[in-house]
């Protein structure tokens, strides 16, 4: 041991002597002497301890429309202890002198979060236990807190906490955001980011951008309903916690991630006139999708039956406030687009699917009486009478019982020709019942006849669709593309923030003995000190899917204008068929030896994609159509 230290203690001698007679004045220590840095795809995630293999260079490569935001990680894996880590960003610059404002980059830590209870352990599915990164702190924000373990060092700098990488090969990620604005100008830019490690050793990382002429809808044409327990915040955010201010920056802050909160903030619901005047100004927002209609709005007779006369009233004043904002000038409002019922959850057959049964009639019978003594205010308003038929009741189900469908409860409940009513023509499977292409088929029966299709993610894990934290984020993201395939029209999520004051989601991520995660896709701002809620590599990949969507949703419409047949479901099926089969995404044992290529066939797909909308808004149809045939 003594040998070791003299030795060193020489080294640092000579070096210092080196220095002085001026070898060394002009060199900077390098960050490689401190960690291997490389580049990742939002897609990709590391556990804290995993090995790597097939490190890329760390060059930072973004493209995008306008009015998205898209992501990249900076990976460290360290090769001695690192007690601090930080990341500057500039302004990235076009060849002729245009500028993108670094005020539009948005760094984050990466947070590792114990899971050490996975969901699935062992068959196909297993997902090994340890450090998954999740949480995402502002970078500015991932500051030493006192309970932390800090070191001081002889400079008074204080260091070590959760800036650090105390271990040789543990690896810690940093997540950047570039947001394009709108009003951004198509090019090129390019520039540099300085990675910073321990105060002084610096990397200098490459970074470009590519900006299409081309701007991502304000409307979110993927339906959602991602629920917000609001009880629980305030176990969670303590002392951060605001009342219906908090209430309201849960609310809005999923919009921002482009989901839809299936309940909105409670200060709406005391009563149905005050919920219907804040569902007026929902209706006139392009980011929201959906809204329930709370049931304590219905009045209920025995036998837990909605009772006719309830929900005409219901209806009613709805219908009334929408036709008095039609009469005073506002001529394209409709509060009835978005509305459904969220009357029963996850039931099985029996009592419960017959309550559904009934329930569906009275729903079909109190339309179908609005419907008449509404008739000369629909001659005027016919788009609100479609409204008010397209009110559905949402019943998560992992199957579609014929049970539900009213007077049979045999096969033949899937015939087409079937007068179904009075019965339930909403559906809404668990996602990975799509796995299974008989069960496609039914779907597809069902929807041909005029029922309405959603999905629900619940527990489940790699390969099929989740969001538990020990999920592949690739997994997360493809949902979107699937959810497009099958002609799926909305995603429903239980729960967001299932934590509370005896639960912080930054030490447990487990609920009720479910995978990491599982109900939690955000984490409490007080933490950090912000007033907001702090999101997830999860959350993020969601978004990320969604914003796919609407790449879709722009092709589709571009393909119907020009005529021919091709829609663009069917170039998702071409380029899904190599990204996944049913639900299960391919090759995901290739994951864990680094031989997976599905990060970057979902990415080149997408930039293609760029290039192919990029075409036809520049009216290059037959450029635009070879491009989609050399997919």
């Amino acid at each position: 041991m003594r040998k070791k230290w003299l030795g060193t203690a020489l080294a640092a001698m000579l070096a210092v002597s080196f220095a002085f007679a001026g070898g060394c004045a002009k060199t900077t220590p390098s960050a490689d002497d401190l960690a291997t840095v490389w580049a990742a795809l939002a897609t990709e995630k590391f556990m804290r301890d995993e090995e790597v293999k097939n490190r890329p260079a760390c060059e930072l490569n973004f493209a995008g429309m306008k009015n998205e935001t898209q992501s990249l990680q900076i990976m460290l894996t360290a090769k001695q202890k690192i007690t601090n880590f930080d990341l500057g960003v500039a302004d990235l610059k076009s060849a002729d002198g245009k500028v993108f404002s670094k005020d539009r980059i948005s760094v984050y830590a990466e947070r590792y979060v114990n899971v050490d209870k996975p969901m699935f352990t062992g068959g196909e599915w297993a997902a090994p236990a340890g450090y998954y990164p999740d949480a995402l702190v502002p970078l500015d924000k991932y500051q030493i807190r006192r309970e932390d373990k800090v070191e001081m060092r002889e400079d008074g700098e204080v260091t070590g906490g959760e800036k650090s990488v105390a271990t040789k090969g543990n690896n810690q990620g940093i997540w950047i955001d570039v947001h394009i604005p709108s009003d951004a100008v198509a090019g090129t830019y390019a520039g540099e980011f300085t990675l910073t490690l321990n105060k002084t050793r610096k990397k200098a990382i490459p970074v470009s951008l590519k900006v299409y002429d081309l701007a991502m809808p304000d409307e979110v044409h993927s339906k959602s309903a991602f629920d917000i327990w609001y009880g629980s915040i305030a176990g969670g955010e303590g002392e951060n916690f605001d009342g219906e201010t908090t209430y309201q920056t849960y609310y809005d802050y999923l919009l921002t991630k482009r989901l839809t909160c299936e309940n909105v903030p409670p200060q709406y619901t005391s009563s149905l006139d005050v919920w219907i005047d804040y569902v007026a100004e929902l209706a006139e927002n392009p980011k929201v999708t959906t809204c329930a209609i709370p049931n304590q709005f219905f009045q209920r007779e025995p036998g837990d039956l909605l009772s006719i006369s309830g929900l005409k009233t219901t209806y009613k004043k709805i219908l009334n406030k929408n036709i008095e904002l039609r009469e005073a000038g506002n001529t394209k409002i409709d509060i009835l687009k978005k509305l459904f019922f969220y009357l029963d959850d996850e039931p099985w057959p029996g009592e419960r699917t017959d309550n559904i049964k009934k329930n569906c009639a009275r729903i079909h019978t109190a339309k179908t009486e609005l419907l008449a003594e509404y008739s000369s205010q629909f001659l005027k308003y016919p788009d609100l009478a479609d409204s008010l038929k397209g009110i559905f009741n949402m019943v998560p189900s992992s199957e579609m019982y014929p049970e539900m469908i009213v007077d049979s409860k045999s096969e033949s409940a899937y015939e087409p020709d079937l007068d179904v009513s009075n019965g339930l023509t909403s559906w809404c499977p668990i996602s990975f019942a799509y796995d299974n292409p008989v069960f496609r088929a039914k779907a597809y029966e069902h929807q041909a006849r005029g029922d309405i299709m959603w999905w629900y993610t619940c527990v489940g894990n790699s390969p099929v669709p989740s969001l538990l934290a020990e999920s592949i984020p690739i997994n997360i993201r493809l949902q979107s593309w699937m959810q497009y395939d099958y002609n799926v029209e909305g995603v429903l999520y239980w729960q967001v923030c299932h934590w509370n004051e005896l639960s912080d989601p930054y030490e447990n991520l487990h609920y009720a003995g479910y995978g990491g995660g599982e109900g939690i896709l955000l984490y409490p701002g007080v933490r950090y000190g912000m007033k907001t809620p702090l999101s997830s590599v999860r959350l993020e990949n969601l978004r990320l899917g969604q914003q796919d969507y609407e790449y879709f949703w722009m092709l589709n419409e571009y393909l119907s204008a020009a005529g021919g047949g091709e829609t663009a479901r069917d170039v998702v099926s071409g380029i899904g068929k190599n990204l996944y089969s049913g639900t299960t995404v391919l090759d995901t044992e290739a994951i864990y030896s680094g031989e997976y290529k599905g990060h970057g066939v979902l990415e080149e797909s997408r930039i293609k994609l760029l290039d192919i909308l990029q075409e036809f808004a520049k009216g290059e149809q037959d450029k635009a159509r070879q491009l989609i045939s050399a997919m």
